[in-house]
Parts: structure tokens; sequence; C-alpha cells
């Protein structure tokens, strides 16, 4: 799969967001840059719809440069894991910073995050 970037645009507020599709090793990697919030969310799951029909390989989402999430963006994460899980896949999280780490832990979802003690 070639890496994909999906526009940024700006969101509600003058928040701008980025994905960015493409292949870590023998996983679908999908990259979030910006800000992701409601006024983004489609846009995610549009991405990770197209990526996980894209062949059958377990995803990571790299948070590595997304300065800021809201939880309708953790939801689309959430429903894609089931999705996943539901065809035998996976899906985890890498590298979140602090702000979308707090997201993330306050939703219980800490085992989401690659390496994260369960």
């Amino acid at each position: 799969m070639a890496p994909v970037e999906v526009s940024p645009g700006a969101g509600v507020g003058g928040s701008s967001e980025g994905v960015r599709v493409g292949r870590d090793g023998p996983r679908t990697a999908v990259w979030l840059s910006g800000e992701h919030d409601l006024a983004s969310a489609r846009l995610l799951s549009m991405a990770l719809a197209e990526a996980m029909a894209d062949n059958d390989a377990d995803m990571v989402v790299d948070l590595t440069e997304l300065a800021f999430m809201d939880a309708s963006t953790l939801g689309v994460l959430v429903r894609g894991r089931q999705l996943l899980t539901g065809r035998g896949r996976c899906l985890t999280l890498r590298s979140p910073q602090r702000f979308p780490r707090k997201v993330i832990d306050a939703c219980g979802l800490t085992e989401l995050i690659e390496g994260a003690a369960s």
C-alpha cells in the first residue's frame, strides 16, 4: 500500500487535522497529526475504513504528531478496533503525546497503547 495523504482541513473552531495511511512493516499504519475532534471524526472514520478494506493486516495508529484529540476521536478508534477484532485483527495506538494520552487514560483505554502495562 502506497502512503496516502488525506488532506488536512479546517475543523470547527479553526482546528486542523491530518491523516496519512501507509505501511509500517507488516501492519497498516495510520499517522494522525494536528488536532482531531468531532469536526474531523468523519474524515478519520473514512480513512480507517479505507485502510481496513485495503488488506488483512493489523493496524497501528501513530499519535506522535497528534497535539489534541477529544472523545469523539477516541470513539472512532475504538469502533475501528472493534471492527478489526471481529475480523481477527488488532488495532493499537503508538506514542501518544501528553494531552491525547490523558484522554486515553481518562477513558480507561490505556491497554490500546503499544507497550502499555496491562
